[in-house]
């Protein structure tokens, strides 16, 4: 337990730290990457392994900084976080796919948090091309979006996650899948946290 609180923190300190540097003058600087790396890695998560996610979601700048000063771990996901995503496109995605293999020296497990709501199949492969190997949808999504989805991650080699953010009963959205998607999210979302502390996540339905 020591072992693994020492390591948060070591990730902690260093997105502290990152937060409270200067901005460099090329913050706003379009990053061209074409394509990823590490394309078709197929890096998959290994669930008797505790990770530890870290969100990307301001600048690509800011990504850069925080991806540089993370202890080298196999146990670290970078994750390009939906607001990032939605200013930078799936260049995001290519950027922290790239920064992260370069600074751990091997392919990173990257998650697209795209919280997908339409067009699964098309999601998926937009983020996989982009070197993600996860991919996020909402439980909120149609079931017909959702069995796309996972399936699609099923064919393309990458991991499908489901976002229970908001959704009272999880396990009433699992079985009504075809197929369970590779792992289930128990997630209470940043304007929850903020003005609703008291909303329970829903632990006692898994």
């Amino acid at each position: 337990m020591g072992v693994l609180q020492n390591f948060v923190e070591q990730v902690a300190a260093a997105a502290r730290e990152s937060s409270q540097a200067e901005e460099r003058s090329d913050q706003n600087q379009t990053v061209r990457l074409v394509k990823p790396l590490h394309k078709n890695s197929r890096l998959r998560l290994n669930r008797r392994t505790h990770y530890l996610q870290v969100a990307l979601n301001r600048t690509l700048a800011d990504a850069a900084r925080i991806i540089s000063t993370l202890p080298i771990s196999d146990r670290i996901i970078l994750e390009a976080g939906t607001p990032l995503i939605k200013s930078e496109g799936m260049q995001a995605v290519r950027a922290i796919s790239n920064w992260g293999s370069a600074h751990f020296g091997r392919p990173v497990y990257v998650v697209a948090d795209l919280k997908t709501m339409d067009r699964g199949a098309t999601e998926v492969d937009l983020a996989t091309d982009a070197g993600a190997s996860g991919v996020v949808a909402l439980g909120a999504a149609p079931i017909e979006t959702l069995n796309q989805f996972v399936a699609r991650c099923a064919e393309r080699g990458v991991d499908s996650l489901l976002d229970m953010m908001n959704i009272e009963f999880p396990i009433e959205v699992l079985a009504q899948l075809k197929k369970r998607p590779d792992v289930v999210i128990l997630h209470r979302g940043v304007d929850e946290t903020a003005f609703n502390k008291e909303k329970p996540i829903p632990y006692a339905a898994i």
